[in-house]
């Protein structure tokens, strides 16, 4: 957005507008910035090493009381890092919190004082939902700048930021910056997170923080490069918010999925346990997970009886309120050594699943009732290309693994046939969940997606 757009938006704004994203801001004269009030939801991103803090800082500043969702993010930064394909801009966006954070914090201290938490801290702003891309999160909670008042917060989303392995170590050991907060104080009810590099250490500290915490409703966790978390340390998580959890997004990968290369035996494979899930969890709405596909009779000989497959399919119909699935990794294939092409082969997949969770192998016969509730079925999963660029955007080298891996939704139909009930998937979308959700599905869990 050019300053001379901002001002006329300023100057003709009415009352109603409540909503507000600024991707970018370069003005060498600060001093002229528009005043905008008022606004409920605000989007402050940077996009250019032109970083303007300051006055984004007094933007957040004039609409500190109406404000109830702020976003801060860096994400075309932490895109190029991840892809490598940039110089690591993190000192920059540092200094660009930095100015934002003290111009914004001199101004309410200025002119306000700094507000009281309940705990005795200090504070300068409160909203209901807050998320950060890209940035430094110990700036947030920085002890010498009390930035934002935890406590208020019900829905907080952390994407690809650094300085988490500190913030989680101080959160979960139940103090903020000075020491006033415990996790019992705080009254999330939605928590997502997306982390690359992530080491054990930190998953440590994640998990002691999501323990500690209780009553999610919605939670996702997408984790790269490192091993799968102990099955204790998840059985701890689903423990403190299983009874209220109605979405839940688990996703944890060793390398990219476009590192596309057949699963080794002596490299864990990330896998969820869905006994787990289903014991703990047993009203969720919407899932998303990796599985194990072995589990699914179709695809592999003689799986169709096996421990895997039975465990699987119970745990399953202990989800009775289970409206959305969606499976997150692809099995493992010679895309050139198969004579079909990928929409006969995920059409077969989402099939292979549906017979699966209705099938009882040793009768050969049709659950009529299970999962009659489910009603969305979605293999893959997002990358910021699908979300922001779509298909044409990647190269024409690898654009064929691109095309196997993306996100392909499913409505789950039904019929009766000779006197049973039985499913049909049928495709509806691929790399996007758009027409689900016009139709009013549940898509929180396609929301979370990786960068690449």
């Amino acid at each position: 957005m050019t300053p001379s757009t901002l001002r006329y938006l300023a100057n003709t704004q009415v009352p109603g507008l409540k909503r507000l994203r600024i991707d970018g801001y370069e003005d060498d004269d600060i001093e002229l910035y528009p005043n905008i009030r008022g606004i409920e939801s605000l989007a402050l991103n940077v996009t250019s090493d032109d970083l303007y803090g300051l006055y984004l800082g007094s933007v957040l500043h004039e609409n500190s009381d109406s404000l109830q969702h702020l976003s801060l993010g860096a994400e075309i930064q932490a895109l190029r890092r991840y892809h490598k394909t940039d110089q690591d801009h993190s000192d920059s966006t540092r200094d660009w919190l930095g100015d934002l954070m003290k111009e914004f914090m001199d101004d309410e201290v200025d002119l306000y004082g700094a507000k009281q938490g309940s705990s005795g801290g200090q504070y300068c702003l409160a909203v209901n939902a807050f998320e950060l891309k890209g940035l430094d999160f110990n700036e947030i909670i920085n002890p010498h700048a009390v930035f934002l008042y935890l406590p208020s917060l019900t829905s907080l989303k952390l994407e690809s930021c650094v300085g988490l392995d500190q913030a989680f170590e101080i959160l979960a050991a139940g103090k903020n910056s000075e020491g006033r907060l415990s996790p019992s104080e705080l009254r999330l009810r939605s928590f997502h997170i997306r982390q690359e590099s992530s080491s054990q250490d930190f998953i440590a500290h994640l998990l002691d923080f999501l323990s500690a915490i209780t009553g999610l409703t919605h939670l996702s966790v997408l984790l790269e490069g490192s091993a799968p978390s102990p099955a204790q340390r998840f059985t701890s998580v689903l423990v403190a918010h299983g009874k209220s959890l109605r979405s839940l997004v688990w996703d944890e990968r060793l390398v990219r999925r476009t590192w596309y290369i057949p699963p080794r035996e002596d490299i864990p494979t990330p896998r969820i346990q869905l006994e787990t899930i289903a014991e703990h969890c047993p009203y969720l709405v919407e899932l998303g997970i990796l599985v194990d596909w072995r589990a699914f009779t179709t695809m592999y000989k003689g799986g169709g009886d096996s421990p895997t497959c039975q465990s699987t399919r119970f745990a399953f119909r202990k989800m009775k309120q289970l409206r959305t699935l969606n499976i997150r990794n692809m099995p493992y294939i010679n895309p050139k050594a198969t004579m079909l092409n990928y929409e006969e082969l995920h059409a077969s997949y989402a099939t292979s699943v549906l017979k699966t969770l209705q099938h009882y192998p040793h009768e050969n016969t049709i659950n009529p009732h299970a999962h009659s509730t489910l009603q969305t079925l979605a293999l893959g999963a997002l990358t910021y290309r699908d979300v922001y660029n779509g298909l044409g955007c990647y190269p024409s080298k690898g654009k064929d693994l691109y095309k196997f891996l993306r996100l392909q939704v499913f409505k789950v139909g039904r019929y009766r046939l000779d006197g049973q009930e039985r499913t049909l998937a049928m495709h509806i979308e691929s790399g996007t969940y758009e027409k689900t959700q016009a139709a009013g599905g549940d898509v929180n869990i396609f929301k979370p997606y990786w960068l690449g």
